[in-house]
């Protein structure tokens, strides 16, 4: 059965649909990854003109995307930006979340100009991600301020462009004092405003970062069901995925096609299609969380529909169109929607 579900869109709210057209929760259209880089010499040092990122170089930037290019941790170009985006239209998307915060080079009024060059609605968020992303002054605020902040941008909006979403909120593998704050000031303005709010843990070191985040979350006053923890589609225990999901959070499974080991796009799939039979379809969320140029077609890489044309025909397949589009569409509007 359709739902209405109203969300707040950077242009205004907006009424949607589920079933009509699926919905990506997490991606970047303009960002800057440098806070991730791992190769030599400072993020900030500028890569040599004849060391771009092209045919000679982008084997060793799919082998090694975070230490090879700078050039490959920033998604600069709105226009380019238009023109990947439009093959997710094209592909049945309906709408498209950009959680680029502080720390990741925001630029909201270029990411919506993008995606409505592309015909798409799009979600701006507010937050900030990882410690090391942020400057010295950033991570000694405290929490209230930051909460004061959070909650002035969502209410004045930001760049032009209204506020819809509260992060990715970045955690590392250990919590650092400034991201448990950046956690209590997400709660208060999750409470003050009503919207969601996506937490970043790190891929590859378990879920008790997450279980860690939830616990600062819930103790400040957030709603476990608005909200939301990226990048667990690294983890294959079904069992902690259960455990994870019974706190009432949404799980986000949002690194398709990517290369990290030893978890393949179809255990990913398997993953999703067990957490469903066990009951916890209304839990999930899909994305891919495209951050970096390699992944888009224009560098070969799976661009912003690949779900849409590898992974929604295999749900199809197994749970049928009516789970299909709660996974897609459903589920994520719901984490989004705003109350009337």
């Amino acid at each position: 059965m359709k739902a209405e579900y109203r969300v707040r869109t950077a242009t205004g709210d907006v009424s949607f649909t589920s079933g009509v057209g699926y919905v990506l929760p997490h991606e970047h259209i303009i960002c800057d990854l440098r806070a991730r880089w791992s190769g030599g010499g400072s993020a900030h040092e500028l890569d040599a003109p004849d060391h771009a990122l092209g045919p000679a170089t982008i084997d060793a930037v799919r082998r090694d995307s975070q230490g090879s290019l700078r050039e490959n941790l920033m998604l600069s170009d709105w226009y380019l930006a238009a023109q990947e985006l439009r093959e997710a239209k094209n592909s049945g998307c309906a709408l498209v979340v950009d959680l680029t915060v502080q720390g990741l080079g925001p630029s909201p009024s270029l990411s919506v100009r993008a995606a409505n060059e592309a015909g798409l609605p799009v979600v701006t968020a507010v937050g900030r991600y990882v410690v090391a992303a942020l400057t010295p002054e950033q991570r000694e605020l405290s929490a209230d301020a930051l909460a004061d902040e959070w909650i002035a941008t969502v209410e004045n909006g930001v760049d032009g462009c209204v506020v819809g979403i509260i992060g990715e909120i970045g955690v590392s593998r250990s919590m650092h004092d400034a991201e448990h704050r950046s956690l209590h000031a997400a709660a208060l303005t999750h409470k003050n405003t009503g919207l969601g709010v996506n937490i970043h843990i790190e891929p590859g070191y378990g879920l008790g970062t997450a279980h860690e985040a939830l616990d600062v979350l819930e103790s400040s006053g957030a709603d476990p069901a608005k909200i939301a923890i990226s990048h667990v589609d690294y983890e294959t225990d079904l069992n902690a995925l259960i455990r994870l999901a019974r706190r009432g959070c949404y799980l986000e499974f949002d690194l398709f096609a990517r290369s990290f080991p030893p978890v393949s796009e179809q255990e990913r799939l398997r993953t999703i299609l067990s957490l469903v039979e066990a009951g916890h379809g209304e839990r999930i969320l899909l994305s891919q969380d495209i951050c970096m140029r390699h992944s888009l077609l224009r560098w070969g890489g799976h661009g912003y529909a690949h779900l849409a044309r590898e992974i929604h025909p295999e749900l199809r397949h197994h749970v049928g169109s009516a789970t299909t589009d709660l996974l897609i569409s459903e589920n994520p509007l719901r984490f989004l929607s705003i109350a009337s």
